[in-house]
Protein backbone atom coordinates (compact mmCIF):
# COMPACT_ATOMS: atom_id res chain seq x y z
CA UNK A 1 0.00 0.00 0.00
CA UNK A 2 1.19 2.95 -1.20
CA UNK A 3 0.71 6.59 0.51
CA UNK A 4 -0.13 9.61 -2.68
CA UNK A 5 -0.26 12.53 -1.39
CA UNK A 6 -0.36 15.71 -3.78
CA UNK A 7 -0.33 19.14 -2.65
CA UNK A 8 -1.58 22.85 -4.36
CA UNK A 9 1.82 24.73 -4.52
CA UNK A 10 0.72 27.94 -7.02
CA UNK A 11 1.82 30.34 -4.15
CA UNK A 12 5.11 28.83 -3.63
CA UNK A 13 6.30 28.99 -7.12
CA UNK A 14 6.92 32.74 -6.61
CA UNK A 15 9.17 32.20 -4.43
CA UNK A 16 10.53 29.34 -5.87
CA UNK A 17 11.60 31.39 -9.30
CA UNK A 18 14.07 33.43 -6.59
CA UNK A 19 15.94 30.47 -6.13
CA UNK A 20 17.90 28.62 -8.84
CA UNK A 21 16.60 25.44 -10.26
CA UNK A 22 19.47 23.19 -8.29
CA UNK A 23 18.34 24.61 -5.43
CA UNK A 24 14.21 24.37 -5.28
CA UNK A 25 14.48 20.94 -6.44
CA UNK A 26 16.83 20.31 -3.50
CA UNK A 27 14.16 21.98 -1.38
CA UNK A 28 11.35 20.08 -2.58
CA UNK A 29 13.01 16.70 -2.11
CA UNK A 30 14.49 17.75 1.59
CA UNK A 31 10.92 18.68 2.27
CA UNK A 32 9.22 15.52 0.98
CA UNK A 33 11.82 13.23 2.88
CA UNK A 34 10.95 15.10 6.06
CA UNK A 35 7.41 14.75 5.30
CA UNK A 36 7.52 11.12 4.47
CA UNK A 37 9.72 9.93 7.25
CA UNK A 38 7.31 11.94 9.47
CA UNK A 39 4.19 9.40 8.42
CA UNK A 40 6.60 6.68 7.91
CA UNK A 41 6.88 7.23 12.18
CA UNK A 42 3.20 8.01 12.36
CA UNK A 43 1.81 4.94 10.73
CA UNK A 44 4.22 2.29 12.65
CA UNK A 45 3.00 4.92 15.53
CA UNK A 46 -0.32 3.66 14.45
CA UNK A 47 0.22 0.26 13.78
CA UNK A 48 2.35 -0.59 17.07
CA UNK A 49 -1.02 1.26 18.91
CA UNK A 50 -3.64 -1.24 17.76
CA UNK A 51 -1.56 -4.34 16.49
CA UNK A 52 0.05 -6.39 18.92
CA UNK A 53 2.77 -6.88 16.56
CA UNK A 54 6.48 -6.79 17.83
CA UNK A 55 8.17 -3.54 17.56
CA UNK A 56 11.37 -5.26 16.00
CA UNK A 57 9.22 -6.13 12.87
CA UNK A 58 8.01 -2.38 12.20
CA UNK A 59 11.21 -1.13 12.93
CA UNK A 60 13.50 -3.04 10.87
CA UNK A 61 12.21 -1.45 7.52
CA UNK A 62 10.48 -5.20 6.94
CA UNK A 63 6.66 -3.87 6.98
CA UNK A 64 7.49 0.26 6.78
CA UNK A 65 9.32 1.44 4.15
CA UNK A 66 10.23 4.84 3.22
CA UNK A 67 11.95 5.87 -0.27
CA UNK A 68 13.36 8.95 -0.26
CA UNK A 69 13.20 11.69 -3.24
CA UNK A 70 16.50 12.78 -5.06
CA UNK A 71 18.06 15.04 -7.46
CA UNK A 72 15.35 15.47 -10.49
CA UNK A 73 13.18 12.49 -8.99
CA UNK A 74 10.68 14.55 -6.84
CA UNK A 75 8.80 11.52 -5.04
CA UNK A 76 8.72 10.57 -1.91
CA UNK A 77 7.18 6.96 -1.34
CA UNK A 78 5.91 5.43 2.30
CA UNK A 79 5.30 1.58 1.80
CA UNK A 80 3.54 -0.38 4.36
CA UNK A 81 3.90 -4.24 3.25
CA UNK A 82 1.01 -6.00 2.76
CA UNK A 83 2.58 -9.59 4.07
CA UNK A 84 0.63 -11.16 6.29
CA UNK A 85 2.24 -11.50 9.81
CA UNK A 86 3.13 -14.88 11.00
CA UNK A 87 1.16 -15.27 14.87
CA UNK A 88 4.41 -15.71 16.45
CA UNK A 89 5.46 -12.16 15.46
CA UNK A 90 3.07 -11.22 17.87
CA UNK A 91 3.65 -10.15 21.12
CA UNK A 92 3.29 -12.58 23.80
CA UNK A 93 2.31 -15.59 21.43
CA UNK A 94 2.76 -18.76 23.59
CA UNK A 95 2.17 -22.76 23.40
CA UNK A 96 0.15 -23.91 25.94
CA UNK A 97 -0.88 -27.38 27.01
CA UNK A 98 -4.32 -26.93 25.55
CA UNK A 99 -2.68 -24.83 22.24
CA UNK A 100 -1.60 -21.94 21.02
CA UNK A 101 -2.48 -18.60 23.46
CA UNK A 102 -2.00 -15.10 21.11
CA UNK A 103 -3.99 -11.19 21.53
CA UNK A 104 -3.34 -9.89 17.86
CA UNK A 105 -5.02 -6.72 18.72
CA UNK A 106 -4.17 -4.64 22.08
CA UNK A 107 -7.99 -3.33 22.21
CA UNK A 108 -8.93 -7.46 22.34
CA UNK A 109 -8.68 -10.05 24.65
CA UNK A 110 -5.85 -13.02 24.36
CA UNK A 111 -7.30 -15.99 22.23
CA UNK A 112 -7.08 -19.93 22.65
CA UNK A 113 -6.55 -21.63 19.42
CA UNK A 114 -6.99 -25.06 20.43
CA UNK A 115 -4.75 -27.38 18.70
CA UNK A 116 -1.98 -25.21 16.71
CA UNK A 117 1.51 -25.17 18.42
CA UNK A 118 4.51 -23.54 17.53
CA UNK A 119 6.14 -25.15 14.58
CA UNK A 120 10.25 -24.85 13.20
CA UNK A 121 13.73 -25.70 15.02
CA UNK A 122 13.48 -21.91 16.08
CA UNK A 123 9.84 -22.40 16.69
CA UNK A 124 9.51 -19.34 14.50
CA UNK A 125 6.32 -19.55 13.10
CA UNK A 126 2.73 -20.61 14.29
CA UNK A 127 0.82 -23.89 12.62
CA UNK A 128 -1.94 -26.22 12.97
CA UNK A 129 -1.44 -29.98 11.62
CA UNK A 130 -4.17 -30.31 8.40
CA UNK A 131 -6.94 -32.38 8.42
CA UNK A 132 -8.41 -35.75 6.98
CA UNK A 133 -12.06 -35.65 6.80
CA UNK A 134 -12.74 -34.19 10.15
CA UNK A 135 -9.78 -36.07 11.99
CA UNK A 136 -5.84 -34.14 12.38
CA UNK A 137 -3.17 -35.99 10.65
CA UNK A 138 -0.74 -37.00 13.64
CA UNK A 139 2.83 -36.48 12.26
CA UNK A 140 1.55 -35.37 8.74
CA UNK A 141 1.79 -32.12 6.85
CA UNK A 142 1.02 -28.74 9.04
CA UNK A 143 -0.90 -25.56 8.00
CA UNK A 144 1.05 -22.42 8.87
CA UNK A 145 -1.02 -19.60 10.57
CA UNK A 146 -1.14 -15.84 9.73
CA UNK A 147 -2.81 -12.69 11.95
CA UNK A 148 -3.47 -9.86 9.74
CA UNK A 149 -0.85 -7.47 7.87
CA UNK A 150 0.06 -3.96 8.97
CA UNK A 151 -1.17 -2.58 5.71
CA UNK A 152 -4.75 -4.19 6.53
CA UNK A 153 -5.07 -2.41 9.09
CA UNK A 154 -3.79 1.01 7.64
CA UNK A 155 -6.19 0.51 4.74
CA UNK A 156 -8.76 1.75 7.02
CA UNK A 157 -9.88 4.84 5.91
CA UNK A 158 -9.77 6.89 9.40
CA UNK A 159 -6.32 5.58 9.89
CA UNK A 160 -5.40 6.69 5.96
CA UNK A 161 -6.68 9.91 6.69
CA UNK A 162 -4.38 10.14 9.62
CA UNK A 163 -1.53 9.54 7.25
CA UNK A 164 -2.21 11.60 4.49
CA UNK A 165 -2.80 14.56 6.44
CA UNK A 166 -0.39 13.70 8.87
CA UNK A 167 2.07 14.26 5.09
CA UNK A 168 0.72 17.31 3.90
CA UNK A 169 1.06 19.42 7.30
CA UNK A 170 4.59 18.03 7.60
CA UNK A 171 5.16 18.72 3.70
CA UNK A 172 3.87 22.35 4.20
CA UNK A 173 5.86 23.18 7.57
CA UNK A 174 8.89 21.20 5.96
CA UNK A 175 8.83 23.42 2.91
CA UNK A 176 7.95 26.87 4.19
CA UNK A 177 10.87 26.23 6.64
CA UNK A 178 13.33 25.17 3.87
CA UNK A 179 12.36 27.81 1.23
CA UNK A 180 12.88 30.73 3.83
CA UNK A 181 16.04 29.41 4.95
CA UNK A 182 17.36 29.07 1.22
CA UNK A 183 15.95 32.56 0.88
CA UNK A 184 17.19 34.38 3.05
CA UNK A 185 21.01 32.95 2.74
CA UNK A 186 20.86 33.57 -1.33
CA UNK A 187 20.08 37.49 -0.20
CA UNK A 188 22.92 37.51 2.13
CA UNK A 189 25.08 36.17 -0.50
CA UNK A 190 23.72 38.94 -2.75
CA UNK A 191 24.16 41.74 -0.31
CA UNK A 192 27.89 40.21 0.12
CA UNK A 193 28.94 39.77 -3.20
CA UNK A 194 27.02 43.28 -4.49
Amino acid sequence: MDLDIRMDLRGTLISLAQLSDTQGRAGINRSLNRAASSTGKLAGKLVRGELNIKATELGNSRIIKVKKASGNIQEARVTISGARQPLTRFTGTRQTTRGLSVKVFKSRGRKLLKGRFIYGRAGVLAAERKKVGEKRVPRGPVRLLFGPGASQFVANTFVMGKLEANARERFEIEFERDLAFRLSKSRSNQRGGG
